[in-house]
């Protein structure tokens, strides 16, 4: 797992994953919704996706781990319409 230390540091991090460097952009979810809303859409859905208890039924411990970092955020938008504006 990547624990995400210096949260309010954006930008390019670098980690070995399965033995080769991986670069990959970090941004707090503030810039993102920032970003979507400055690209004129409008945000209709966010998911951070936690972990469903019944996906780890057999494994309690697995559940907590998975709980303590979230490892997506899914974000929605549309462009407004006339009526949404």
């Amino acid at each position: 797992h990547w624990v995400v230390d210096n949260y309010f540091l954006d930008g390019p991090r670098t980690r070995t994953w399965l033995g080769e460097p991986v670069v990959w952009h970090h941004r707090t979810i503030e810039q993102y919704l920032i970003a979507l809303q400055g690209s004129g859409l409008m945000l209709t859905r966010l998911s951070e996706c936690e972990p469903t208890p019944a996906r780890f039924a057999a494994n309690r411990d697995e559940l907590v781990r998975r709980r303590r970092v979230p490892l997506f955020l899914l974000l929605e938008g549309q462009r407004p319409t006339a009526a949404t504006r």
